[in-house]
């Protein structure tokens, strides 16, 4: 969804424009499956001790050079395996995750972490 809506009357719009080939039952699901991903969404300060505390928990590495070397992989990985308009598309965040996963030791947590802070990031 076009991050410029704001209004609820416009993002209704934006979706019924989206859904027109959708019969109602698919819409009804798609609708559910939304409010529930925008619940989740919008819980800002749950969302921030959620982030606080995957953050406390990752493993930086400690060596100069090898926060160099992640910093760099990361950077690389976002600008030949993330797809042109990858935020806020759920397919498309699935795919920069699953690029991310394997340099952050196979961590979920961390991986979720990155991920996090990469997507508010200008530049990708």
């Amino acid at each position: 969804m076009p991050q410029r809506l704001t209004s609820q009357k416009a993002i209704d719009a934006w979706f019924e424009q989206k859904t027109k080939g959708l019969n109602g039952f698919q819409r009804a699901v798609l609708r559910k499956r939304w409010a529930t991903m925008e619940e989740l969404m919008s819980a800002g300060e749950r969302k921030q001790r959620i982030i606080a505390n995957i953050i406390e928990d990752f493993q930086c590495p400690t060596a100069d050079e090898q926060k160099a070397r992640l910093a760099l992989e990361l950077d690389l990985t976002m600008r030949e395996r993330a797809p042109a308009g990858w935020k806020g598309d759920p397919a498309r965040e699935a795919q920069v995750l699953n690029a991310l996963f394997p340099l952050m030791p196979k961590d979920r947590t961390a991986t979720l972490a990155i991920f996090e802070i990469i997507k508010h990031q200008g530049g990708y």
